[in-house]
This record gives C-alpha cells, sequence and structure tokens, in this order.
C-alpha cells in the first residue's frame, strides 16, 4: 500500500510533465509522468524526504 504525499507539476513547454512522490512499506517513491503516462518510478527508499523532493521539481523542470 502506497501514499501520496505531494505532487509536482510542470509548466510552459514542460506542463505536460507531473511527479508524485508516494511513501511506501520500503521508503519514498517517486512516479515521473508524461502526460497521462508513467515514464518510470524512482525508488529512492534510502534517502529523505528533501531528496525525494528534488527529483521530483528536477523532472518537472526538465533537468532529469
Amino acid at each position: 500500500m502506497t501514499e501520496t504525499l505531494s505532487e509536482y507539476r510542470g509548466h510552459d513547454r514542460l506542463k505536460n510533465r507531473t511527479s508524485n512522490i508516494v511513501l511506501s512499506a520500503w521508503g519514498y517513491e517517486v512516479e515521473l509522468y508524461e502526460g497521462n503516462e508513467l515514464v518510470e518510478t524512482r525508488k529512492v527508499h534510502d534517502k529523505s524526504l528533501s531528496y525525494a523532493e528534488s527529483v521530483a521539481e528536477n523532472w518537472t523542470l526538465g533537468v532529469i
């Protein structure tokens, strides 16, 4: 079972990018979407919430 903690949305030319930070039984995971398609789930189980937030934000900004 997972719990969605937060959602990030891209702007302007990257407005179709979104990301969700979820808490699973093993730790944080970041779901990276392009439109409605799940592109990747980054499992950052051994990292902090701050790290997961950076991954989510970097996706929506086009850094990754």
